[in-house]
């Protein structure tokens, strides 16, 4: 399912969720599943938003820089588009 705001951090420092590294750095989960006994979160957010990024600038132009992203609720992440995240 599906988590959104103000909930992503309140599910990413649930206990009983294993939350992945980007959701993590994130601070916050916005889609949660079950696999066999666990309950996993994750962040796809920083995903879409680089995603997004690539398409507009095109991917050539952006690979090995560093971009800041600023949002609310002031998610302020700096990210090297060779990061594994």
């Amino acid at each position: 399912f599906n988590v959104t705001n103000p909930y992503k951090e309140i599910a990413a420092q649930n206990n009983s969720i294993e939350v992945d590294e980007a959701a993590k750095i994130i601070g916050g989960v916005n889609t949660v599943h079950k696999i066999e006994d666990t309950i996993q979160g994750h962040s796809t957010d920083g995903y879409g938003a680089i995603r997004s990024i690539e398409e507009k600038c095109g991917e050539d132009q952006i690979n090995g820089h560093s971009v800041l992203i600023l949002g609310f609720p002031l998610y302020n992440l700096l990210y090297n588009f060779h990061s594994p995240v």
